[in-house]
């Protein structure tokens, strides 16, 4: 049974993005494809209980993105026009997107000099339960 992937990959495939942009990520599906959807492609053994209950994938599609080039400290706005499907409604609608994105696109304020992001700052709060050692 490989129908998650196959309707992923005709949902991918329905829209058509221009590749040719300087942007380093421009949209598609975002999100995670756990281990155990491995289990669609190959015979792999169940060998645990299911107790956390949560979703083998989650994958979303955005129509609009800020995003952030830690290295560069640059950051670059991207719209695709989604969900609409006839071109000039698409084009329309990306346009409108970027418009709202420049106005939260300033590099400036979104990175911090010490660790290439402020972790608290205007655009989010950033939280984590991992640690480095």
């Amino acid at each position: 049974m490989k129908i998650p992937f196959k309707c992923l990959d005709e949902l991918v495939n329905s829209y058509e993005i221009d590749d040719n942009l300087a942007a380093p990520f421009l949209g598609g599906a975002v999100g995670y494809i756990g281990y155990d959807m491995g289990r669609l492609i190959e015979k792999i053994p169940a060998r645990v209980t299911d107790d956390l209950d949560i979703p083998d994938a989650v994958l979303c599609f955005y129509g609009s993105l800020i995003i952030a080039d830690h290295q560069k400290k640059e950051l670059y706005a991207a719209a695709s026009g989604l969900p609409r499907t006839e071109k000039a409604l698409q084009e329309k609608k990306a346009l409108q997107d970027l418009e709202v994105l420049i106005g939260f696109a300033d590099a400036d304020r979104f990175f911090n000099e010490q660790d290439g992001m402020s972790r608290d700052n205007e655009f989010c709060s950033i939280d984590s339960n991992f640690t480095r050692e």
